[in-house]
């Protein structure tokens, strides 16, 4: 289940880089950001790509919280 969580963390990442070969996407706003030396679109852009980066980790670990009942830390 690692494994799954780091590809989709990653891929969200990789993700934001298609606006180099005009897929847009949140990687347009770090591209505007850049080109018009705008920080807000930047700032935008980053904030909303790591929310949804860390948003599906927790849905992640969520449903392997749920698929493996056997292996939760019992707190001694």
């Amino acid at each position: 289940m690692a494994g799954v969580r780091i590809a989709t963390v990653t891929t969200i990442g990789l993700v934001t880089v298609t606006a180099l070969i005009g897929w847009g996407g949140l990687g347009q706003l770090f591209l505007d950001g850049f080109t018009l030396n705008f920080p807000t679109p930047l700032i935008v852009g980053v904030v909303l790509s790591a929310l949804l980066a860390f948003a599906a980790d927790l849905l992640l670990v969520g449903v392997q919280r749920g698929l493996t009942p056997w292996a939760r830390d019992r707190g001694s």
